[in-house]
């Protein structure tokens, strides 16, 4: 494998030293011409730019370098899950394209079809992970479980995040830019280089625009937000259709983080500016049972009629009337750590609604005892209603009294 720490070229390198082709990898396609192996370098290449490309040395110098300024598990991150620029080519002044590692043979292979396998070996996109368990095992290709989509996802993630972190906008995310190796289920993200610091022209992908950035527009990190956390939730739920999305991410275990947080970097009514960082997706995406991980941002508290917090749907997001039930496989999935205590979320989250349960009894100590009257009491409460008897016996004594010394008095 071949990689940023281990390249054998200065960072600016002449044509004549890599125009040696050994075998062409891609006629081309966006900003490149063609992208081959160089001849006498296993394992690197040179990515010719289209000669219309307006490039920057400087974007491309800063980008080729910084993995200098970051720290070992970062570097660590570039070598293993990103093809990142080591150098740029350099012919009679002009820059005409950047230096490259390939990426392990385990991306690629050959598929089925038809019950056969085919012939052409082909390029192993995250697209393949994306797909359900039927059409998985018709390719030939094994089921992952949640636990290995969860670890799937959360590479891409952490990607992601380093891009935020540098300051850099990606821009592309997409089910093309990051390959995925079923043997190990590790990512591995290409075309780095044309990522730009602080902002970047739009980038036309159908299907991950985000509603928030009207066509044409600069990108920035808030855009990559979206199309990362669109990307994360097609992983981690196998589930394609966006407007089935919210569903698909309320169905995972209950209270568990990511969900929520991916409910809010997708949704397209959120303003951009308040989406979570790629990081607390990462941090979401790490809490273990015992909910340890850092605490993400919480959703908006609003809900929609799958139990999902923070998701409206736009124009471009209608969540229809009946919600598909999520593929799952027809194998177990293989679970994740389970020490013994439970999973205790670190912010508010979606989860299934639960079943009405009867009210608990307040804590003997808070409760209001009840009113037990003492002997005294009651012996009191006795005699107080003795007296009125006697009392009201008397007024009538005198009053009968009365009357018969006025009927004596009228009548003599």
């Amino acid at each position: 494998m071949t990689a940023w720490s281990d390249q054998p070229f200065p960072r600016i390198v002449g044509y004549a030293t890599v125009s040696g082709q050994k075998r062409e990898i891609s006629p081309g396609a966006g900003e490149s011409r063609v992208i081959y192996e160089i001849d006498g370098h296993p394992g690197w290449l040179a990515k010719l730019y289209k000669s219309h490309l307006t490039l920057s040395n400087g974007r491309l110098d800063q980008l080729i370098g910084l993995p200098d300024r970051l720290s070992q598990a970062e570097r660590a991150l570039v070598d293993t899950t990103t093809s990142w620029p080591v150098a740029r080519i350099l012919d009679a002044g002009r820059t005409v394209g950047v230096v490259l590692p390939l990426a392990p043979s385990g991306y690629s292979g050959f598929l089925s079809r038809g019950g056969r396998q085919t012939t052409t070996r082909e390029t192993f996109t995250v697209d393949l992970l994306c797909q359900s368990a039927d059409w998985q095992r018709s390719r030939g290709l094994p089921v992952p479980s949640a636990a290995e989509r969860r670890a799937a996802s959360l590479r891409i993630a952490r990607v992601g995040a380093l891009f935020e972190g540098a300051d850099i906008v990606y821009g592309d995310w997409s089910y093309a830019n990051a390959l995925w190796n079923p043997a190990n289920n590790e990512i591995y993200v290409i075309d780095v280089d044309s990522g730009e610091f602080g902002s970047r022209p739009w980038v036309e992908t159908p299907g991950w625009e985000d509603p928030q950035v009207p066509a044409r527009r600069p990108m920035d990190s808030t855009t990559d937000r979206y199309r990362v956390g669109l990307l994360v939730a097609r992983v981690l739920t196998g589930e394609r259709d966006l407007a089935k999305l919210p569903v698909a991410l309320s169905r995972l275990e209950r209270g568990d983080p990511a969900a929520g947080v991916l409910i809010a970097m997708t949704n397209g009514q959120r303003p951009t500016s308040t989406r979570p960082r790629i990081s607390e997706l990462v941090a979401a995406l790490t809490v273990d049972q015992a909910g340890t991980a850092a605490t993400p941002s919480a959703p908006s508290p609003t809900t929609d009629g799958a139990h999902v917090m923070g998701w409206q749907p736009t124009s471009r997001q209608r969540a229809g009337s009946a919600a598909a039930r999520p593929r799952t496989t027809d194998q177990p999935s293989t679970p994740r750590a389970t020490p013994t205590a439970p999973r205790k979320p670190t912010h508010p989250t979606p989860s299934a609604p639960s079943p009405p349960s009867a009210p608990s009894p307040r804590p003997a100590s808070r409760r209001p005892p009840a009113r037990q009257p003492s002997p005294a009491q009651s012996s009191a409460s006795w005699d107080d209603f003795v007296a009125t008897l006697l009392g009201l016996f008397a007024i009538f004594v005198v009053t009968a009294l009365v009357i018969a010394g006025i009927y004596f008095v009228v009548h003599h």
